[in-house]
């Protein structure tokens, strides 16, 4: 398709037919996309994601995720795709999903700055064990006290673990040795 307009190069003004230029997307991108359902997309708002779902019938329904809009947030951003779709299929609305998951700590990236964090998710784990099952205090010592002081760890490191199967992995890893959750002998 060619198009008329004007041209100022260099302070010259020219004028003719133009022909009107493709880009090409990059290739995360079209993996970021390649996750999204009939109906959704993801685009770039202001340096960050954006995710956008379309129903017949209704109006658009967007949200802009705190992830950035680039390469190497790729992987998050497919993730919380894939985690909204969930949700979204589930009956939530869009806005509530992103908001849910937002508060969601970061598993894969998590770091020394996230020590409070997983100490506030391992503590409401121990209440919520505590109603729901009786152990004796021994077998809370020996067996679960132990790994979950080696989960905390684990997931501060800056290096953490990816996923849930290197995390146990991890956390066992003492353990594997011959030596006690903590790493105790």
């Amino acid at each position: 398709m060619q198009s008329v307009c004007k041209v100022v190069c260099l302070g010259q003004r020219q004028e003719g037919p133009v022909a009107a230029t493709k880009t090409k997307t990059a290739k995360w991108i079209t993996k970021v996309r390649a996750v999204c359902p009939t109906g959704w997309s993801a685009t770039e708002s202001r340096t960050r994601a954006r995710i956008q779902v379309r129903k017949k019938g209704q109006r658009a329904a967007g949200v802009t995720l705190e992830l950035p809009w680039a390469a190497d947030a790729k992987d998050e951003i497919q993730e919380r795709i894939v985690a909204l779709k969930g949700l979204v299929a589930g009956g939530v609305d869009l806005q509530d999903a992103a908001k849910r998951l937002s508060r969601q700590p970061n598993v894969t990236r998590a770091s020394g700055a996230n020590y409070a964090l997983w100490h506030e998710i391992i503590e409401s784990y121990i209440e919520d064990f505590n109603r729901d099952k009786k152990v004796s205090e021994t077998t809370w010592q020996n067996d679960y006290e132990k790994f979950l002081d080696r989960v905390l760890v684990v997931m501060s490191k800056a290096n953490a673990p990816v996923n849930a199967k290197e995390l146990v992995a991890e956390a066992l890893q003492p353990r594997r040795a011959g030596q006690g959750a903590s790493g105790a002998p």
